[in-house]
C-alpha cells in the first residue's frame, strides 16, 4: 500500500496538506471565467463560491461548480477509508482541511468561498441523520423568522451539538467545533451575502406575482 509502514501521525500529516491543497483550487473561479470570462471577485456578491459562479458563468459553470465543490468532500472521505481503514478521527481531520482550503485557499490569496456547501456534502456523506436534522433546523428558524443569517447562525452554533447527540462520537463533535467557527468567522461576510440577495423578500414578490397572475 502507498503508506507502507508509515505512522498514524505521516498520514494525517501527509493527507491534511493534500486535502487543504486540493480544497484551495477555486473552481467556482475557474468554471465562471472559462464559460463567461467574468472575473467572480468582481462580479455579484464577489463570493468566489456556487452561487456566484451561477450568477457570473451561468448554468454550466455553477452545475460543474457544484461536482467539484462535491467532490471536496467525498475524496477526503473515500480515500480515508481505503488508507485508514475508515477511521473516523483521520477522516474528519482531512475532510476538515478540505473545508479550510476552500474557505481560506492558499492558490486564491486566502480569499474562498463560503465552505457551505463542502460542508454540508460532508455531513450528508458521513451522518446522513445530522444533515437532515440541521437542514430542518434551518428551514423551520428561516421560515418562522424570515431572517436568513439568523437561521444560518443558530444552525451553526447547533451543529456540533446536534453531530454529538445523534452520531454519539466526540470526534464529530469536535469536527462541529471546528467547521463552526470557521463559519462563524466568516459570519459577516455571510451577513451581507444574504441582506444583498434578499433571499425571503425574492421568494415574497415571486409568490405575489404568481397569485396576482393566476
Amino acid at each position: 500500500m502507498l503508506w507502507g509502514g508509515g505512522t498514524m501521525v505521516w498520514k494525517l500529516l501527509f493527507g491534511s496538506a493534500c486535502c487543504y491543497l486540493y480544497g484551495s483550487i477555486p473552481f467556482a473561479y475557474l468554471f465562471a471565467r472559462w464559460f463567461s470570462g467574468k472575473n467572480l471577485i468582481e462580479y455579484g456578491s464577489g463570493n468566489a463560491g456556487v452561487a456566484n459562479a451561477f450568477r457570473a458563468g451561468g448554468l454550466r459553470a455553477g452545475y460543474l461548480t457544484v461536482v467539484a465543490e462535491l467532490s471536496k468532500a467525498l475524496l477526503p472521505v473515500l480515500i480515508s477509508g481505503y488508507y485508514s481503514n475508515r477511521s473516523l478521527t483521520l477522516t474528519l481531520a482531512w475532510v476538515f482541511c478540505s473545508l479550510l482550503g476552500t474557505i481560506y485557499p492558499v492558490f486564491f490569496r486566502f480569499r474562498g468561498g463560503r465552505g457551505r456547501t463542502v460542508a454540508g456534502w460532508a455531513t450528508l456523506f458521513l451522518s446522513p441523520l445530522v444533515a437532515i436534522a440541521i437542514g430542518i433546523l434551518w428551514l423551520t428558524v428561516s421560515f418562522l423568522f424570515k431572517k436568513p443569517h439568523l437561521s444560518f447562525l443558530i444552525a451553526t452554533f447547533a451543529y456540533p451539538f446536534i453531530s454529538l447527540l445523534i452520531s454519539m462520537k466526540w470526534p464529530f463533535f469536535f469536527f462541529g467545533l471546528g467547521v463552526s467557527a470557521l463559519f462563524l468567522i466568516s459570519s459577516s461576510k455571510s451577513k451581507n451575502e444574504f441582506e444583498r440577495y434578499r433571499v425571503f423578500e425574492r421568494l415574497e414578490e415571486w409568490n405575489w406575482g404568481k397569485g396576482r397572475n393566476a
